[in-house]
């Protein structure tokens, strides 16, 4: 199974356990980390 078939295999699986995943590229987190941060936080706040 290549690279991409289990990453959303993995999504699924947490998804059915009430887990939200979020994907991020390198070059978000190393040059866009405001942009990273501000979508964690929003995704925080509607859990709560």
């Amino acid at each position: 199974m290549d690279q991409m078939a289990t990453d959303r295999r993995r999504d699924r699986d947490a998804l059915n356990h009430g887990w939200r995943p979020y994907r991020f590229v390198w070059e978000e987190i190393t040059r866009e980390p405001q942009m990273v941060r501000g979508t964690l936080l929003d995704a925080l706040a509607l859990a709560a």
